[in-house]
């Protein structure tokens, strides 16, 4: 047996090497056998800068012509060999410059021209990441290695960061256990310790729970990026100068990085709304409240002061018609220079100055008023002038027909005369509405999408106009513990509608854009109905009765043709009854089957009351004022109701909320 083994293997061929020679330059063509014809002269000047620098690496292969045993043809190596004669060109190299080559007479030229370029294999992205590593070690600069290798000094930055990751990190991208992209989001820290530990923490995640964006928000959730709102406020050269770090993304484009002392950024920001809110005081305003951001609903407990106009000057006017005039000149222009835009940048700030100017009060308004001072979203300061706060409310003179300031007059006799209905019922009655209204508007296009092109214009048009009851985010929503809310018909249709509606879209929220673009118009248009109606919210609470909201929310309703019958909600103890005096019962009753039947009423107690109502209101169709539609604002344009209403309900009051 094992002299047959030793006869098999002498019987394998040798293999036999050519011999490589050095032949003058001039003495070298390029064969017409040489399977590249296609090539960049960037690439070749790039290739002559880098054999001028360092020699040439790889020998040509070559062999002579037929016709002049002296000129050899060049089949494999053409890229260096017009690399050199570009060098020659250029003087830089001599004509008769000793060029190595490999001395080929055998076999197809064709073949081996298509071997050399089809058997090469690129280099894995983590040996080049390590091989700039050991050049800079060995102590060539950033800039060095950038000229060496042509290319920028970001992309050797980028390659020496990625070179630096955890081992454990490097050691899972050489077994494809992560993606570069990967790799590249742990690298927005340093912190070896702190790479390993999302990294673990992810071990055990489905992919889709471990990608790019993921690891970078795990691994920066305690840092803040340098474009938030908060560090664009005070500029981050006042924070890298009061000694706060930033930990720099060399994979992000912009290169702003993050912010690792959120408690430094915080008290600088402080710092400056502080200031800012000391000059507004300087001005006379009583007081001023500075935060990082006011919400909506805190300025609504508020009563505003009315402002007065402020007039620009007959120069200020004529100041104002020459900026914007050679504004428009330089808008006109096709490719500015930089001077001309910086021209056009300070004319834009001069003009939004003088139109934008701050609101004006009487000195004995801003006596007793204050303004709320916040940063946008764009950093800029934000001032909401002229609030009053609910203790100097009460030193506001009151016009004459006006409505009570703080609320409606207690009644003497409450059999009588009609208290308002409790806050918690409105809330809880709205609740309801409110959720009906949505699985109506998510079942319409038409109106959806005119409510939340109206919810946008007043948004971005007027900064105090009236308020949609869209929180057109579509992520909104509202907020009401109401018994048996939750299983609701409506309810429940909404909620499967929901999920029906979300197969359409991919479990990416990434891949969501490219998927919408595949849908069908229909399903485009019940997806943008649907986010839409999630976003409605007419419900009144205690401390926001949310006045023009529910009045857009009766238009709404009235463009859809809903009412609250066909819910089948029911006027029941529960619901509405046992929550309400005995005047309100009568008066329910009274309205829904006519005044004669509640003459036997008036002296009943009320717990007999509740049970004889809510036998007499069932299946009436009768509704408190807070269910009912408003008048529409364009009842022209308004739909017929699916369903037939009651009486009392064909007219609508005008006083309906």
């Amino acid at each position: 047996m094992g002299r047959s083994k030793s006869a098999a293997k002498s019987k394998m061929p040798q293999v036999t090497l050519h011999h490589v020679t050095s032949i003058p330059l001039n003495q070298l063509v390029l064969s017409a056998a040489n399977v590249r014809k296609l090539y960049e002269e960037k690439a070749i000047a790039d290739l002559a800068e880098d054999i001028a620098r360092r020699g040439l690496l790889q020998s040509l292969v070559s062999r002579p012509t037929e016709v002049d045993a002296d000129v050899y043809e060049v089949h494999a190596g053409g890229r260096r060999l017009r690399a050199l004669q570009l060098l020659l060109k250029q003087k830089r190299i001599a004509a008769d410059a000793p060029i190595p080559c490999t001395i080929k007479a055998d076999g197809i030229a064709e073949d081996d021209s298509l071997s050399e370029n089809v058997m090469r294999e690129a280099l894995h992205p983590l040996d080049e990441f390590r091989a700039f590593k050991a050049m800079l070690d060995k102590g060539m600069s950033e800039t060095d290695i950038a000229a060496a290798h042509r290319v920028t000094p970001t992309v050797v930055k980028q390659r020496l960061r990625l070179a630096n990751a955890s081992p454990a990190l490097l050691e899972a991208y050489a077994d494809e256990e992560l993606t570069l992209e990967q790799l590249m989001a742990y690298c927005v820290t340093e912190d070896h310790a702190r790479q390993d530990q999302v990294f673990a923490a992810l071990a055990d995640k489905p992919d889709w729970q471990k990608d790019a964006h993921d690891i970078r928000r795990l691994l920066t959730e305690k840092m803040v990026h340098a474009r938030d709102r908060r560090v664009r406020f005070i500029g981050l050269e006042t924070y890298e100068q009061a000694g706060g770090f930033v930990q720099r993304d060399f994979f992000d484009e912009d290169n702003e990085g993050y912010l690792q002392d959120a408690e430094l950024l915080n008290r600088l920001v402080m710092d400056k709304l502080n200031a800012e809110r000391d000059r507004l005081l300087a001005k006379g305003w009583k007081w001023v409240e500075a935060a990082v951001d006011v919400p909506y609903s805190e300025l609504s407990k508020h009563r505003r002061l009315v402002e007065a106009t402020a007039v620009l000057s007959d120069e200020e006017e004529d100041r104002l018609d020459a900026l914007r005039n050679e504004l428009f000149d330089l808008e006109d222009i096709e490719e500015p220079t930089e001077e001309q835009q910086a021209r056009a940048n300070t004319l834009e700030a001069e003009i939004d100055a003088l139109e934008n100017r701050e609101p004006v009060y009487s000195p004995e308004d801003m006596a007793k008023g204050g303004a709320f001072l916040s940063i946008g979203h764009d950093g800029s300061v934000d001032i909401a002038y002229g609030y009053l706060k609910p203790e100097d409310v009460a030193l506001q003179p009151r016009e004459p027909g006006a409505e009570p300031l703080t609320g409606a007059e207690p009644s003497d006799d409450e059999e009588t005369k009609l208290k308002p209905l409790p806050d918690s019922l409105l809330q809880d009655l709205t609740a309801y509405r409110t959720q009906a209204l949505r699985t109506a508007l998510g079942r319409d296009f038409t109106v959806a999408f005119m409510a939340a092109l109206h919810a946008l214009c007043i948004e971005h048009f007027f900064h105090f106009g009236s308020k949609s009851c869209l929180q057109i985010s579509a992520r909104g929503g509202f907020h009401a513990n109401v018994e048996g809310l939750e299983a609701w018909k409506p309810t429940k249709d909404y909620e499967a509608r929901d999920s029906e509606l979300r197969a359409l879209l991919p479990e990416d929220a990434e891949d969501v854009w490219a998927a919408l673009w595949k849908l069908t118009d229909n399903d485009r248009e019940a997806l943008f109905a649907q986010c839409v109606a999630g976003s409605l919210n007419a419900v009144r609470e205690k401390h926001n009765m949310r006045t023009a909201e529910i009045a857009n929310s009766n238009d709404i309703a009235n463009a859809l043709g809903f009412n609250m019958v066909a819910t089948g909600w029911q006027a029941t103890g529960k619901t509405y009854l046992d929550r309400v005096s005995k005047a309100h019962i009568v008066a329910a009753v009274g309205e829904a089957k006519g005044d004669d039947t509640t003459q036997y009423l008036n002296g009943m107690k009320k717990e007999g009351l509740v049970r004889e109502a809510e036998r007499l209101l069932a299946g009436s169709g009768w509704l408190p004022e807070v269910l009912r539609n408003g008048e529409a604002t364009a009842p022209n344009e308004a739909r017929e109701p699916d369903t037939e209403l009651p009486a009392f309900l064909a007219q609508t009051s005008e006083a309906a909320l």
